[in-house]
């Protein structure tokens, strides 16, 4: 491919805004780069708060570590696969704090500490996204 008489160089990757893209007939969101950022920067925050209390811990990767998950999310048309492998991260954090086994739900628990399941965060993300762009949308038509 040509752009301007230069040759552009093909790649199989590409990062946007903090996003790693897979090229090929679509793009698709590599999910894996999202969830070791999230699994290292849980793990370096739980081995520091080691004798803190677990709501102290939750609320730590809540706000630390959440966003690594979360980061335009609602942007994203994501698979349900893809969205599940993230959300197994989210439900990984509450399993290691509160020691659950892993074949045990901890959705009960999330919803006890006011957090929702990733599922229903990233529905929600992607709600709030889809309404503001329906509303700039109008805006620009009534200009």
């Amino acid at each position: 491919m040509l752009l301007g008489g230069l040759e552009l160089e093909s790649v199989s990757d590409l990062k946007y805004l903090g996003i790693i893209l897979n090229t090929g007939p679509c793009l698709k969101v590599d999910a894996s780069y999202i969830k070791r950022k999230f699994y290292t920067s849980c793990n370096a925050i739980l081995n520091h708060c080691k004798s803190a209390d677990d709501i102290i811990k939750l609320a730590m990767v809540k706000t630390y570590c959440l966003s690594l998950l979360t980061h335009c999310l609602g942007v994203l048309d994501l698979s349900r696969h893809c969205v599940q492998n993230l959300a197994v991260c989210w439900n990984d954090c509450f399993r290691c704090i509160l020691r659950y086994n892993s074949y045990k739900s901890v959705k009960d628990v999330q919803y006890f500490c006011n957090e929702l399941p990733l599922e229903l965060l990233y529905d929600l993300l992607r709600w709030k996204f889809l309404r503001y762009v329906s509303h700039v949308h109008v805006a620009l038509q009534t200009v």
